[in-house]
Order: C-alpha cells, then structure tokens, then sequence
C-alpha cells in the first residue's frame, strides 16, 4: 500500500477527492510539470491556466516485450512529462 504524502494538500475538485484518495492507496502520484511563458504553474494555479488552452504535452512511451516459454508478451507504458501552454483559453 502507498500512503502518498506529496499530494495530500494538492488543490482537488470536490467530485475528484473519493477517487483521488482510492489511487494515493495503490499508487504514487507526482505532480505533473506545467508550464506557462517559462514559469511552473502551481497546483493552485492548474485550474485557472488550463481550461480550454492550447497545449503541447509531452509523453514519453516505452514498449517492452519478452519471451516465455508458451508466449511472447508485451507491455506499452505511457506517461505525460510535461504540459507548456501555447495560448490561453477564452
């Protein structure tokens, strides 16, 4: 089980608290990097900055695969690194 402190005091909306605190049990959540005219957007501030924005975001993809002996098997893994903030939202 994963107690994950880090995300404790981030800013959730209420509809998202009970799933939030489900996942802390089983996995770690880090905060993702955001970017807004080369500043870190704050937990606080995500709500604010992302609504209908224009973004690029970056993933990095990895795709794994191994052999045993009754079958070949494969893993695709993905995870969003970052989000810069082309143009903001109306």
């Amino acid at each position: 089980m994963y107690a994950n402190h880090l995300s404790n005091n981030w800013p959730e909306p209420t509809e998202a608290l009970a799933g939030l605190d489900s996942v802390k049990l089983t996995h770690e959540i880090l905060p993702l990097t955001i970017i807004d005219n080369s500043t870190l957007v704050l937990p606080s501030d995500v709500q604010r900055v992302l609504p209908n924005a224009l973004v690029e975001a970056t993933f990095h993809m990895e795709y794994s695969q191994y052999h045993t002996p009754d079958k070949l098997n494969a893993c695709t893994e993905g995870n969003m690194t970052q989000i810069v903030v082309l143009r903001h939202g109306n």
